[in-house]
């Protein structure tokens, strides 16, 4: 879908389009377009990665409808159609192929509804919270927007037990931090995820960051913040040792992907309130060497 602002005029034709058929080939493509790490690479055991990219579609779709709908209102009318459908698949009544493709899953994987629902409890508070005071007001919105799609992975994986769940929510977490350090650019005006105790924390206040020149402190803030993201990608660390084999090695590869993006996103520094840095071949040729040693 075009990454441009959505009406409530044609809200449902939004729907539609976030909810079409996950696995045709201009879906495949699009999903590596937008992200700087991989979704259901050629590494992961081809058992999972068509019902990994369903899920990604899913969880893609709703970040969308609360992203690109400008009306908080017809966002949440949205979020709760999005809802409806999901009910509608775990009863096995789907109507829009994504969903129906979700329903299909059902039978074969021990999924379960609530970190699905848990993923739009997020999603809504978007809509009525365009700011965070507190690191741990952050991290709570972490905990619905980022630690469900890793428990949905581990679900599908046969894999939801606790012993997996401290490395997995960790490296979600940091994978959420990650990418709202490299969306500054993106998110602000509307939306801003830096924490004011931490902009306080450099003498920055919101209003200076639209500063000319920038700010010398900015510069710090953002390597502050990929500081404090790194220690959950150390955290998981032990994923790939314990999930093993071709899963093991998917799953360090975005790992290693996050680290990547938190390097550039550092060197980068104010510029990323400009500009979000992106992925280059010789991002993935040093991501993948990572991987592997």
């Amino acid at each position: 879908m075009p990454q441009r602002e959505v009406s409530r005029r044609n809200l449902s034709k939004a729907i539609e389009t976030l909810a079409q058929d996950p696995l045709n080939e201009q879906a495949e493509r699009s999903s590596w377009d937008r992200e700087n790490f991989p979704v259901a690479s050629r590494f992961l055991p081809r058992r999972f990665r068509q019902p990994f990219r369903v899920i990604y579609a899913y969880c893609r779709g709703a970040d969308n409808l609360a992203d690109l709908i400008t009306d908080p209102a017809a966002a949440l009318e949205a979020l709760n159609i999005w809802q409806e459908q999901l009910e509608a698949a775990f009863e096995g009544k789907a109507a829009l192929p994504l969903f129906r493709r979700l329903q299909d899953l059902l039978p074969n994987y021990p999924l379960q509804k609530e970190p699905f629902t848990n993923l739009l409890i997020a999603f809504r508070r978007d809509q009525n919270r365009t700011i965070y005071q507190t690191r741990e007001e952050l991290l709570d919105y972490c905990n619905y927007s980022a630690v469900p799609v890793g428990r949905m992975l581990l679900q599908l994986m046969g894999k939801d037990e606790a012993i997996y769940y401290g490395p997995a929510d960790a490296l979600c977490i940091g994978l959420q931090l990650a990418n709202f350090w490299q969306d500054l650019s993106r998110d602000r005006p509307r939306r801003e995820y830096l924490p004011t105790e931490d902009l306080a924390r450099f003498g920055l206040t919101r209003e200076s960051l639209d500063y000319t020149p920038t700010p010398p402190a900015l510069e710090k803030l953002i390597r502050y913040e990929v500081a404090q993201t790194v220690p959950y990608f150390h955290q998981a660390r032990e994923l790939k040792r314990m999930l093993s084999g071709r899963i093991g090695f998917e799953i360090e590869l975005i790992r290693q992907s996050g680290l990547r993006i938190l390097r550039k996103t550092s060197k980068w520094g104010a510029l990323a309130f400009y500009k979000r840095p992106v992925f280059h071949r010789f991002d993935w040729f040093l991501v993948f060497l990572r991987t592997i040693f």
